[in-house]
């Protein structure tokens, strides 16, 4: 191995004490996969589910596998190829909290305004957006994610927040190449979050995109979530997105603070593709 020396093997055993149901719905939570990815992976035995060229990275993901009850091993390149025997086993201790188990980070924002529970897979990724408090994502997997907020005076009814969030979709729709509003503002409750969201089709450079706006309130502000990832693997990661989305909470702003705008910046929305 030379390029991607640490791999993350999948050995579809359970750890002990883990529900079989529960660990599969963690599969799809989690990572965004869907039915036919997970009958996939669980039919397929031991198997190299990820290459890191860092055994940290290869680490955080054995982490979020381990919470989810799943055996997992890191093999690194300072073990010879095959030699199982030599394999190092990456089992996590039951007593460790969640938090240091699990591998994703629990971002807080730049203001402290809010805070998002990170996947294993995704990091801060500053210089999206101008504007937001959080910037978060996976270069290597194009999923990204921004958050935005500003002040309120009235948003008493239900009504007007989905007007909010409906406004947020055309004028984000305007700002980008191709944008479309694709389903318009709806209800959602998940995890902590409870609002509206809604979702939009673009084309960054030549890639076609899709992304998924969230809009809730909170203490006199209203929070702006924008996700996006490429258009063709967006169905599949829908239910990542919406765990991040769900992870959600915030916190009561100081008698004094910056107003963060909920627009999309024109510059740094570049997909590495």
């Amino acid at each position: 191995m030379s390029v991607n020396d640490f791999q993350v093997v999948f050995t579809g055993r359970l750890r002990h004490g883990y529900s079989r149901r529960e660990s599969i719905a963690y599969l799809a939570s989690r990572f965004g996969l869907d039915f036919h990815q997970i009958k996939r992976l669980l039919a397929s035995g031991t198997s190299v589910v990820k290459r890191y060229e860092h055994a940290a990275d290869a680490e955080r993901l054995a982490g979020a596998f381990a919470e989810a009850g799943w055996h997992v091993e890191v093999h690194g390149s300072d073990q010879p190829d095959g030699d199982s025997g030599q394999n190092a086993s990456r089992e996590k201790n039951d007593s460790k909290p969640a938090s240091a188990v699990i591998g994703g980070e629990k971002l807080a924002a730049s203001d402290g305004s809010c805070a998002l529970q990170l996947p294993a897979h995704w990091q801060a990724l500053p210089g999206l957006n101008q504007n937001a408090v959080i910037e978060a994502g996976n270069v290597e997997n194009n999923e990204f994610c921004v958050v935005l907020w500003q002040p309120v005076q009235q948003f008493d009814s239900p009504a007007a927040m989905k007007d909010y969030c409906s406004a947020q979709l055309q004028q984000c729709a305007h700002q980008i190449v191709g944008g479309r509003v694709v389903r318009p503002a709806e209800p959602l409750s998940q995890g902590r979050f409870d609002g509206f969201v809604g979702e939009i089709s673009a084309r960054i450079d030549v890639i076609p995109v899709r992304y998924l706006v969230a809009c809730c309130r909170s203490d006199g502000r209203v929070f702006t979530q924008f996700f996006w990832c490429e258009a063709q693997a967006f169905e599949e990661k829908r239910s990542l997105l919406l765990s991040v989305l769900g992870s959600f909470n915030t916190a009561r702003p100081p008698a004094k603070s910056a107003e963060r705008v909920g627009r999309m910046s024109r510059r740094k929305r570049r997909m590495r593709a």
